[in-house]
C-alpha cells in the first residue's frame, strides 16, 4: 500500500483497540504535506520511541519494497533503547526493513550522507530517520578555543552545513527510485524548542512538538510556528507507562483564523 505524500501524525503511535480513539485516528486528514519533519521535545519524553514507531509504520505501509534507514548513536540507544507498543511484535519480519545505521558524529553523518548516492536504487531509504540530532555534535570538535560564543557560531555552521546536505542527499533520492522518502528528525529542547530552532526552521517547515503533561505522560503536537491560517491543530495524549507507548487520546480542531491587521 503506497504511503501519502506527506507525514501522517498517526505515525507517530500504534494501532489502537480503543474504538472512539481509533475513530478519530481514522478522521485525521493527511494534511501535513512537507516530507520535512522534525520531531523536539524535553530529554526522557519518548523521542526515540515515536521514532521508532513512525519506522515500524512506515516500513509496514510500504510493504516489500521498504528500506527505512534509522540513523543513531549507538551509546545513545543501548542506553534508553525505544519501547515499543503492546501490539507490536519485536520477532516481526517487518523490523527486516528497519536498518539500524551507528554513527559516532556529524563528521560520520556529513560523510554517510555525501555517499548516500552511490548506492543501489534497492538499498536507497524509503524514510530516513535521525534520532537526537544535536547529539552528534560536539563544540570542542569544531573549533581549538575561543569564548563560548565562538564555540556557538562553530556548532551553528557544522548543524546548517549538516541540514543543508540532508536535505539535498534525500531531494537526490526523490528525484531517482523513492520519490516517497520522508526525512524526520528528532531534537531535543527546552520550553521554547531547541535551542537552534531558527536554524532547523529553515529546512523543516513541519515541526512536532513534544510537552510533559505528568509523569509518564506527555502531548505531541504542531509547533504553534508551523500551523498556517486555515489549518488545523492535532494534538495527541500518549503514555510511556508499563514500559510500552500507548496512543491515549487524539484532539482535532480547527486553527483560529488570522487576525487582519488595522
Amino acid at each position: 500500500m503506497a504511503m501519502a505524500s506527506g507525514h501522517k501524525f498517526a505515525n507517530f503511535f500504534p494501532s489502537v483497540s480503543d474504538s472512539s480513539v481509533q475513530q478519530q485516528s481514522h478522521d485525521l486528514p493527511a494534511y501535513f504535506n512537507s516530507r520535512r519533519a522534525l520531531l523536539v521535545g524535553p530529554p526522557r519524553s519518548g523521542k526515540t520511541s515515536l521514532l521508532f514507531q513512525f519506522c515500524y509504520n512506515c516500513a509496514r505501509e510500504s510493504g516489500s519494497r521498504s528500506h527505512v534507514v534509522f540513523i543513531c548513536q549507538k551509546k545513545r540507544i543501548e542506553n534508553g533503547p525505544p519501547l515499543l507498543s503492546r501490539g507490536v511484535d519485536p520477532s516481526s519480519e517487518v523490523f527486516n526493513r528497519v536498518h539500524m545505521r551507528y554513527l559516532v558524529d556529524d563528521k560520520e553523518l556529513r560523510k554517510y550522507l555525501a555517499c548516500l548516492h552511490l548506492l543501489p536504487n534497492s538499498q536507497l531509504p524509503t524514510a530516513l530517520v535521525i534520532d537526537n540530532f544535536s547529539a552528534f555534535f560536539d563544540q570542542s570538535s569544531h573549533v581549538g578555543g575561543g569564548v563560548r560564543s565562538a564555540h556557538g557560531r562553530a556548532q551553528d555552521m557544522a548543524i546548517a552545513r549538516t541540514l543543508a546536505l540532508l536535505c539535498d542527499a534525500v531531494d537526490f533520492v526523490r528525484q531517482n527510485d523513492q520519490p516517497i522518502c520522508k526525512l524526520l528528525v528528532s531534537d531535543t529542547s527546552g520550553a521554547d524548542g531547541p535551542r537552534s530552532l531558527y536554524l532547523f526552521q529553515r529546512w523543516f517547515p513541519l515541526i512536532f512538538h513534544i510537552k510533559a503533561l505528568e509523569p509518564g505522560k506527555f502531548s505531541l503536537s504542531v509547533f504553534r510556528d508551523s500551523l498556517g491560517p486555515g489549518g488545523f491543530h492535532v494534538s495527541a495524549r500518549y503514555s510511556l507507562l508499563e514500559h510500552c507507548l500507548s496512543l491515549l487520546s487524539l484532539e482535532f480542531v480547527p486553527s483560529p483564523p488570522a487576525v487582519a491587521e488595522k
